[in-house]
């Protein structure tokens, strides 16, 4: 059995598809008997944490786009003494800035071998970056992570995009690995869905400029338009929640009836939310690898998305969902599917059998094949 040391600056109070994806993976590997111990920023200096987190002392604290944001001190003393003290076998980090540089260069002078997750593109968010204008940002972004890319041992790519990415620059082993399922997402009963009801709509997404969420308020004004009756339910939260609220109520003058945002609620009440939903709409066209819509299809609820490079590895048109390539093509398909509740019901069926490759024992079992080619028992 192994000790692994995970390495991330986004953990809770964060949600979201990084932090969902990390938890899943250290659950599963406990489970399984391995030894995991995650470090992680100390955000609010409150935490009802496991005993198997560690976080990093922060004294400066704030919120930027209403994400928690710290900036950590003498972060290379304190996670050299927990990498001392819990002597891994493995380093898994899941950023290349911070911690996730920090953590590499004090592996490399133990000889631990390092394992970095690529999440996503990081330069694709370099609007997050205050001060400096976006191409350099970009420009600057791309080459960090690209060079830290370079020395690690091994990359783990969550989906077949972010493979195709990392192997054009670098040659270092890579092994596409998709994110595990959380447990409350697993294991459902599949609801059969009312033949008489308005069909049920469903967003889970973090509130903000990349996630595209006001192409779905479009897609519900065009179904009003068109006379369908539906039931929308957009659930998250971040800095464009209150925005988006006010477009939809009183720009395109839609109703809490038709159109009802939910702020943050806890997994379980995602998961019934899934559960019940007749279809999950998805509308960022940036993601890499979108685990909603794994969650989603864990449900039994099939997807429409828009077309983006997270999407291609999951939807399959006509077996779990459809990839669509504008706001109309969504309408259509959403439309389609209210006449015919023949093929939705097989569409959640073929969701659900899709959700399986995202069990958190496949994820971990192969995560850990990976580690183990790089250091001997």
């Amino acid at each position: 059995m192994m000790n692994i040391l995970m390495v991330t600056n986004n953990f809770t109070p964060y949600t979201g598809g990084v932090v969902s994806s990390i938890r899943a993976l250290v659950d599963e590997l406990q489970r399984s008997g391995h030894s995991v111990m995650l470090v992680t920023l100390d955000f609010t200096g409150e935490h009802d944490d496991p005993s198997w987190v560690k976080r990093i002392y922060c004294p400066i604290r704030f919120m930027y786009k209403a994400n928690h944001m710290a900036i950590p001190w003498r972060a290379k003393g304190q996670i050299a003494q927990i990498m001392d003290a819990y002597r891994p076998d493995i380093v898994h980090v899941h950023h290349p800035f911070l911690l996730g540089s920090i953590a590499y260069k004090l592996a490399r002078s133990r000889k631990v071998p390092v394992i970095f997750t690529y999440h996503t593109i990081y330069e694709a968010y370099a609007h997050y970056i205050p001060l400096l204008p976006r191409f350099l940002a970009i420009a600057a972004i791309k080459r960090h992570v690209l060079s830290f890319c370079t020395q690690v041992d091994g990359i783990i790519a969550p989906s077949s995009y972010i493979n195709d990415y990392v192997t054009q620059y670098i040659t270092k082993p890579t092994v596409t690995i998709a994110s595990g399922l959380l447990s409350q997402f697993m294991g459902a009963t599949v609801i059969k869905k009312s033949q008489n009801e308005p069909i049920r709509l469903l967003v889970v997404s973090r509130m903000v400029k990349e996630k595209n969420i006001e192409a779905i308020l479009h897609v519900a004004q065009k179904l009003l338009q068109n006379r369908v009756a539906f039931r929308l339910v957009l659930i998250g939260y971040g800095d464009q929640y209150a925005a988006l609220q006010s477009y939809a109520y009183e720009a395109l003058h839609v109703t809490q009836e038709q159109v009802l945002f939910v702020h943050k609620p806890s997994k379980d009440i995602i998961a019934k939310a899934y559960q019940e939903a007749d279809l999950f709409l998805f509308s960022s066209q940036t993601d890499t690898q979108a685990i909603v819509l794994a969650e989603a299809m864990a449900q039994g609820t099939p997807v429409i998305a828009l077309d983006g490079p997270g999407q291609r590895d999951i939807i399959k048109n006509g077996i779990n969902g459809y990839i669509v390539e504008s706001e109309d093509q969504m309408v259509d398909k959403i439309e389609q599917l209210v006449f015919n509740r023949g093929l939705l019901e097989q569409l959640s069926d073929g969701a659900y059998k899709t959700s399986q490759k995202y069990h958190p024992a496949k994820v971990a079992e192969r995560c850990i094949q990976f580690y183990s080619s790089f250091f001997c028992f």
